[in-house]
Parts: structure tokens; C-alpha cells; sequence
């Protein structure tokens, strides 16, 4: 099952309980920042072009 060090099939893992946890539960840093003024948006590397298109016709606006 394993090839070169990899999974050759991809595996998953159910836990019980929340799925998301806030980072500020662990960290004083992180609780303890305040909010900028900046938006940064994330997109899978297959939706790229496609992001990027609707970037473009935004920029006129």
C-alpha cells in the first residue's frame, strides 16, 4: 500500500467532537491581536485562473 514513502490511496479520519477550533484557544498571541485593515482572499491552485479573472474585472470598479 505504501509506494516511495507516500500513500498510494488517500486516507481519512473522523473524530468526534468540533471540526474547528480558534487558534486563540491555544495562543496569547493570537488572542491578543488586533484587526488590520486587510483583506486577503484564498483560493484552491485549480480555481487560480478563474480567481484571477474576477480580480481583474473587479479592479476597474
Amino acid at each position: 500500500m505504501v509506494q516511495g514513502g507516500f500513500y498510494r490511496y488517500p486516507c481519512c479520519l473522523t473524530l468526534p467532537g468540533p471540526k474547528v477550533t480558534s487558534l486563540s484557544k491555544y495562543s496569547d498571541i493570537v488572542r491578543n491581536m488586533q484587526p488590520i485593515r486587510k483583506v486577503m482572499l484564498f483560493v484552491r491552485p485549480e480555481d487560480r485562473d478563474e480567481a484571477r479573472r474576477r480580480l481583474e474585472s473587479l479592479k476597474g470598479d
